[in-house]
């Protein structure tokens, strides 16, 4: 079953399914809500946080890379943050801020927030936070 990470829960999201055309798979597409109930043009998927999963063992790190969820799933894992204090990677791509309302001022008050700072710049998309 495929499902939506993010700062919501959410039991069957409505989502859209034009963005399948691209790519084959919903993990290499952005995913767009969609309040139509039409099932020619829209999949079902739960939404979840990462708060709400339950993990057994200490993370040692986690990677984000959601298609522009990113700074959406970072809030919805905050808790698991807070508690593990691991090494996150997490993406930021310009071409996604004007799409999701959010500029990279956003992710530095989130980072800030957690007590965390950016470590390093991996690549263009790419930032390491660390606990400070």
């Amino acid at each position: 079953m495929n499902t939506l990470v993010g700062n919501e829960s959410k039991k069957n999201q409505l989502i859209q399914k034009s963005f399948l055309k691209e790519y084959s798979t919903y993990g290499t597409n952005k995913i767009e809500k969609s309040e139509n109930n039409d099932k020619k043009k829209t999949d079902t998927v739960d939404a979840i946080k990462i708060d709400e999963l339950r993990f057994d063992k200490k993370i040692s790190a986690m990677k984000i890379d959601v298609q522009g969820y990113d700074l959406e799933a970072l809030k919805g894992a905050e808790q698991t943050i807070l508690k593990h204090k691991m090494p996150i990677i997490f993406e930021y791509e310009e071409k996604f801020a004007n799409e999701f309302n959010y500029t990279f001022n956003d992710f530095k008050e989130f980072i800030e927030k957690i007590n965390y700072k950016i470590h390093i710049k991996v690549d263009e998309i790419n930032y390491l936070i660390l606990p400070k």
